[in-house]
């Protein structure tokens, strides 16, 4: 969602040295970290840290790579040296606040982040950082202010703009969140924004209007399963069963364990009376969604349905004989 930001080290070199400064191993490391070695970086920065234990650019850099690498534990250990080493840096304190959230201290990386824009009042994305966190722990109208804070610093971020339409919708503030998302396409044409407002729309019955998001988000990333199963399952909320089982068997291919993108060909399927290729599907859902009552009771039903047909089936030859 959002990430540490990479210091830069001095860009000072000594010439004809046989012992490299710490200065000078800085910036060998951050030539490597630029050009993604970081297992070589991470070597550099320790060395870095053996001649000069007070560096703070090894310091927050190491706690940068070592958050990276999943350790956010261990990144946490040098992000707090590097802070008391430059307590006024804004980007050490947002670098310790992503390891703390990474680490599960949700609270005390709001507190990093809260003296963060104390210190960088300006900075458009610590206040967006900041908004997110706020709006994990709950408190929704501090992330609002923090998220406008952030959108008036800088109006052209779509992100921010996503993010108020996230918490708009989760609150039921329909018209604000509509609002929100098409302020951030106009910024930016991704297949997120396309899906969420679609599915805006679809929570809110407004299938017209969801469709044509969902299908932009299709034609975006057209590799993305969720985005083929949203679709087809509103194709066939509107009855467009042709289009819903094209759109549905492609989240299939896709993501074969999709039990849901089952469950729905299914349904599709039974209305279109092929109820044995209906069985299959809804076996298939049962399987992959074991405490899904939905998928048992479809499957029951055209279980019952062709065992109904069976025996008219057989009534009919035994007449006909």
């Amino acid at each position: 969602m959002w990430h540490g930001i990479l210091l830069a080290g001095l860009l000072l070199f000594s010439q004809g040295s046989k012992v490299q400064s710490a200065s000078d191993l800085d910036s060998a490391a951050a030539a490597l970290m630029a050009r993604g070695q970081f297992a070589e970086a991470e070597a550099k920065f320790r060395k870095a840290l053996e001649t000069n234990p007070l560096d703070a650019d090894a310091l927050n850099n190491l706690g940068v790579i070592l958050r990276r690498k999943g350790q956010p534990g261990e990144a946490i250990e040098f992000l707090r040296r590097a802070a008391n080493e430059r307590p006024n840096d804004p980007r050490i304190r947002s670098n310790l606040a992503l390891a703390l959230q990474e680490a599960g201290r949700l609270h005390e990386a709001i507190v990093e982040l809260r003296q963060a824009t104390t210190i960088a009042s300006k900075d458009a994305n610590i206040h967006r950082n900041l908004g997110i966190l706020l709006l994990r722990a709950g408190e929704n109208s501090q992330a609002e202010k923090e998220l406008r804070k952030s959108l008036e610093i800088d109006p052209t971020s779509a992100g921010t703009h996503q993010e108020l339409g996230r918490m708009f919708a989760v609150e039921r503030r329909t018209a604000e969140a509509e609002k929100q998302y098409v302020a951030a396409l106009k910024l930016a044409q991704t297949g997120s924004l396309h899906y969420e407002l679609g599915e805006l729309y679809r929570n809110n019955s407004l299938f017209d209007k969801a469709i044509p998001e969902f299908e932009a988000a299709v034609r975006l990333e057209p590799n993305n399963p969720s985005y083929y199963k949203i679709l087809g399952s509103t194709l066939l909320q509107e009855g467009n069963l042709s289009g819903a089982e094209t759109n549905l068997r492609q989240a299939i291919r896709l993501d074969p364990k999709s039990g849901k993108a089952c469950r729905d060909l299914g349904a599709v399927l039974q209305r279109k009376g092929k109820l044995e290729e209906a069985l299959i599907e809804f076996r298939r859902a049962t399987e992959l969604l074991p405490e899904d009552n939905q998928s048992r009771f479809m499957l029951a039903r055209v279980l019952q349905r062709l065992g109904s047909r069976t025996r008219r089936q057989r009534k009919f030859d035994w007449r006909k004989n």
